[in-house]
């Protein structure tokens, strides 16, 4: 099926404003709710249903499990539908948490975490276009299938995340004739969007297999930030920080300190460092200050299903959820800064437009943001408009 209102494509990507460079720190101390507009029927947060909201808030690409429908919240309507079409094995994303759109907004990265680190299926790097639905290979490597059957040689290529938009940095394990129990190496990779081979940027281990689970870039695409898992080696097991360009990564964190995450993130002013991975409850999520090396929980009493750093300097927003508290099951609560109390914004029963919490939500440019509502709301998500 060919997506409706096609022709909208052009005039949709003029609107859309490119960042150019980290913004002044804002004073988050009196931000509040301004205004909350209900999305009906937008289900997410379970299996393949996702919504995700461009990084300047004007958009949002919303997946229900058979169709994609690209939504504008302010330029055309109220949440005037721009284009739909039906998802196809070819362009559906499976699990979306890490469907990242590029800066400018004019692209998003096909997900890699869980086919290719959990299903241990074999990745390339792809790109999503919103405007046609179209997918593109940056780095077909002719393998398919999983790699756990002695099969090789392949290019397993997964956690990639936009330098700006036009260049995009990941992790490759290269596994040799005969499979993974042969060893391999663990590289970081760069490749431009618009195509052409890739480049080696820093090779992180090699012949010891998957290392590296997670992985994330600065704001100013500056540096990155990584984890080995190294249950031999204590001493290299932990969150790791690489000025792109440079030969040395400096250990930030010791595993043993940490824990394994799945999602890493860095805060707008590159300060500080989030870690998130799932627990029974939620998101096990803590803060590493990159300077004193101090790690703090981003809450110590709730229980976290989401967070999202401010899109300037370092304040945090996130969602806190208990099923057994019929009163106050939780609400979306904003920190000045890691470590700072937290002020509630909104109660009541949220959860992020993306399952399952092991990537930051989105808090866009014009400081709006979207979480999926539940209870008796199920299946529409609120647009959140914050400000002083």
């Amino acid at each position: 099926m060919r997506p409706a209102l096609r022709n909208f494509s052009v005039a949709v990507l003029g609107i859309v404003v490119a960042l150019c460079g980290p913004a002044a720190a804002q004073d988050y101390a009196g931000y509040r709710v301004l205004d909350t507009k209900v999305i009906d029927k937008m289900s997410t947060s379970a299996g393949q249903k996702a919504a995700l909201l461009s990084p300047d808030g004007s958009r949002v690409l919303h997946l229900n499990g058979r169709e994609f429908c690209l939504l504008a919240p302010s330029q055309i309507g109220p949440w005037a539908k721009l284009a739909c079409t039906q998802s196809t094995p070819d362009n559906r994303p499976g699990e979306a948490a890490d469907m990242f759109w590029s800066p400018a907004g004019s692209q998003l990265l096909m997900p890699t975490y869980f086919y290719g680190l959990q299903a241990f299926r074999d990745m390339d790097i792809r790109l999503f276009d919103p405007t046609t639905f179209a997918v593109r290979n940056l780095t077909e490597d002719n393998f398919d299938g999983s790699f756990l059957k002695g099969k090789g040689p392949a290019n397993v290529d997964v956690l990639a995340h936009w330098i700006d938009s036009d260049t995009i940095v990941f992790v490759r394990f290269a596994i040799p004739d005969g499979g993974i129990k042969q060893g391999g190496s663990t590289s970081l990779m760069t490749i431009e969007a618009a195509g052409g081979d890739p480049h080696l940027a820093f090779e992180i281990a090699s012949k010891k297999g998957f290392r590296v689970w997670a992985m994330t870039v600065s704001a100013d695409g500056k540096q990155v930030a990584y984890s080995v898992a190294d249950k031999d080696d204590a001493d290299k097991a932990g969150i790791y920080l690489l000025n792109l360009g440079e030969a040395t990564p400096k250990r930030v964190a010791a595993m043993s300190d940490t824990g394994q995450p799945d999602g890493l993130a860095f805060s707008a002013d590159g300060k500080f460092l989030l870690l998130l991975g799932r627990n029974v409850k939620g998101v096990d999520a803590k803060v590493i200050n990159l300077a004193s090396g101090e790690i703090v929980p981003v809450d110590r009493a709730q229980n976290i299903v989401g967070v999202a750093w401010s899109p300037s300097g370092s304040a945090l927003a996130y969602i806190t959820y208990d099923r057994t508290n019929a009163n106050m099951p939780g609400g979306l609560f904003l920190a000045e800064a890691p470590g700072k109390p937290a002020r509630l914004l909104i109660g009541g029963g949220f959860f992020p437009t993306v399952c399952c919490g092991q990537q930051p939500l989105i808090w866009a440019s014009n400081d709006t943001m979207i979480i999926a509502q539940l209870g008796d709301k199920l299946g529409s998500v609120l647009f959140v408009r914050l400000g002083q």
